[in-house]
């Protein structure tokens, strides 16, 4: 199975709605509380990017001696954007080149299905600026090196690498144009035509099974499946919404019939999470305490089910599933607390990556690792 999960990259205010969540106090299980315990004394900064305005939004981690966490960086505010990156090698922090065709332009997202394919994606910009370039990098040898040029410098959004030769590319028009759908198979890119509704991002369950979550014109959550030879459109969502849907954030395809839909809901006093499962026919509500409730904002890794709601909810937290229980995970850093936006699972290791965006006037990102790194 090649279940992978896709959440929208976007803040909100708010808080979650936590009936679902175990924390580690005097009233939650003993089990729960010595895992929470437990993993908040293994979380510490693996290294941190402080230098050049830093957003960093891309981690690829195929192996614990093989990662790459990348991103978007300016020498000044309002000035070019150009890429920012470090590679571990199992001994220490090295700085990324890349070709010069991808100069110009941060680096949107990256990914990898094993140690011999890993990709990274150019097409982002700082200071509401747009990108110099978009462009498809793939590792060889060692060095980045671009293998597809796009045909307009427009934002990507997402990523999904399915494969060696399989792997989607979206660029939405959240912040700025967007490059489409983009498709490589086999050695042919192709740009798919979703028509009336643009697609955010993906979850895959085979290459000729893959779930995408976007929006029509008018904002409204879509989720489209790609048959192997197009796109088509799950009409059976309209109708359980409503006249005024929640925001589509995530999705997690792990089966034909287990699709699992996140949904931002913002009202006048908090925002709040909604999830619907698709069971092959239907499109059913889950409640907080069904165990997979957090699915559509989770990663899965040899170290089991990892989420992360902080991009969505200011007050979100870290969430690891223990037995089919969400526990809280507290993340405390050297004057840091905030909670990852992104979680990254290293490949054949239980080892788990964080994004930690630290700092108000001066911005630092520090790269949280739970687990051994060699």
């Amino acid at each position: 199975m090649l279940a992978a999960r896709f959440v929208i990259r976007v803040a909100a205010a708010g808080m979650v709605a936590c009936a679902a969540l175990v924390t580690a106090s005097p009233a939650a299980p003993a089990g729960a509380a010595r895992v929470a315990h437990g993993a908040a004394a293994r979380w510490r900064v693996a290294t941190t990017f402080a230098k050049n305005f830093p957003i960093v939004t891309a981690v690829a981690a195929a192996a614990g001696n093989d990662i790459w966490v990348m991103g978007t960086g300016s020498a000044r505010p309002g000035g070019r954007s150009f890429p920012i990156g470090r590679h571990w090698n199992g001994r220490s922090w090295v700085n990324v080149g890349f070709p010069s065709a991808a100069s110009s332009s941060g680096i949107s997202c990256a990914g990898d299905s094993s140690a011999g394919n890993i990709w990274a994606f150019a097409g982002n910009a700082e200071w509401a600026n747009m990108p110099g370039e978009a462009g498809a990098l793939r590792l060889e040898h060692g060095k980045w090196v671009q293998v597809h040029k796009f045909p307009a410098a427009d934002y990507i959004t997402n990523c999904l690498v399915v494969g060696r030769s399989e792997l989607w590319v979206f660029g939405d028009s959240h912040v700025g144009p967007g490059i489409g759908t983009w498709h490589l198979h086999g050695r042919s890119w192709t740009q798919a035509n979703t028509g009336v509704y643009a697609v955010d991002g993906a979850s895959a369950i085979r290459p000729d099974d893959v779930w995408g979550l976007g929006e029509d014109g008018f904002l409204r959550p879509v989720v489209a499946r790609w048959n192997g030879h197009s796109w088509v459109r799950n009409r059976q969502l309209a109708p359980v919404l409503g006249k005024a849907p929640p925001g589509g954030v995530g999705i997690t395809a792990l089966s034909d019939d287990s699709v699992w839909l996140g949904l931002l809901k913002v009202s006048a006093s908090h925002p709040s999470l909604e999830v619907l499962k698709w069971n092959g026919r239907h499109w059913r509500r889950v409640r907080p305490s069904n165990p997979g409730f957090y699915l559509p904002f989770a990663v899965h890794g040899k170290g089991g089910w990892w989420a992360d709601t902080a991009r969505l909810l200011p007050q979100g937290s870290v969430l690891h599933r223990v037995h089919d229980r969400w526990v809280k995970v507290p993340v405390r850093t050297a004057g840091c607390a905030r909670a990852p936006i992104e979680l990254v699972p290293v490949g054949g290791s239980a080892t788990i990556l964080g994004l930690q965006f630290c700092g108000t006037r001066s911005l630092r990102v520090n790269v949280l690792a739970y687990g051994r790194l060699p």
